[in-house]
């Protein structure tokens, strides 16, 4: 279908058979979002889907459904949305690229064309929640095993090692470990890595009063 919209003389032959036009709309609600993973699940196929998409972003009725969609990033594998950082090239509110330039989750400068207004790009992609900042994540209520799925780090492994010496032989208590009331900034963990980008994370921190010192000190339980 995205092919058919972008097609004019297979749209032509549509209309002479009396098939209606499916608008940009309709190709966004009725077969990108309902195909997301299978329409970005190549590097060719993300760019041409999301290339779409910026082009008719003003069809986009809920940014937030797109989370999910898979972008390829600079060292051309595909990793979902949420998860990802603006590269530099996307001019990012913060700039952390050159700071942690072996990860694998800052988007690939491929998506943008030649006239394109790189601005733009960069609301887009804020828009379909790529990270440009770091943000807090607020868990009511969550397990252990959830948590580790979420942020894939091994700054979270203290708890399950935690849990397992304090009910050593009770099989699946990792499932009954819950933590409420937990706050947790984005790519906290790569604070580890290095003093520069420690030194970059907290200033943007407390600068942009991502947290507080009340937030620092609240217990989750």
């Amino acid at each position: 279908l995205v092919r058919i919209n972008e097609d004019s003389e297979i749209q032509n032959w549509l209309r002479e058979i009396g098939v209606v036009e499916p608008t940009p709309k309709n190709i966004i609600e009725n077969t990108i979002i309902r195909n997301l993973d299978a329409l970005t699940n190549t590097k060719e196929k993300s760019i041409e889907t999301v290339r779409y998409l910026f082009r008719h972003q003003k069809q986009i009725d809920d940014y937030s459904k797109f989370r999910t969609i898979q972008l390829v990033t600079t060292k051309g594998d595909l990793k979902k949305a949420g998860i990802c950082y603006l590269s530099n090239f996307y001019k990012p509110e913060l700039a952390i690229e050159n700071h942690l330039a072996d990860e694998d989750f800052f988007v690939s400068s491929q998506y943008a064309q030649k006239h394109d207004d790189i601005k733009e790009w960069n609301l887009f992609f804020t828009r379909i929640s790529v990270n440009e900042g770091f943000k807090v994540i607020e868990f009511p209520r969550i397990n252990i095993l959830e948590l580790k799925k979420v942020f894939n780090s091994d700054y979270l492994s203290f708890a399950t090692a935690w849990s397992q010496a304090q009910r050593s032989g009770e099989g699946g208590f990792e499932y009954r470990s819950i933590f409420e009331s937990l706050k947790i900034i984005t790519f906290l963990e790569y604070t580890a890595k290095s003093y520069a980008i420690s030194k970059l994370f907290w200033e943007y921190v407390f600068k942009n009063k991502i947290i507080s010192l009340a937030d620092i000190t609240q217990k989750c339980t």
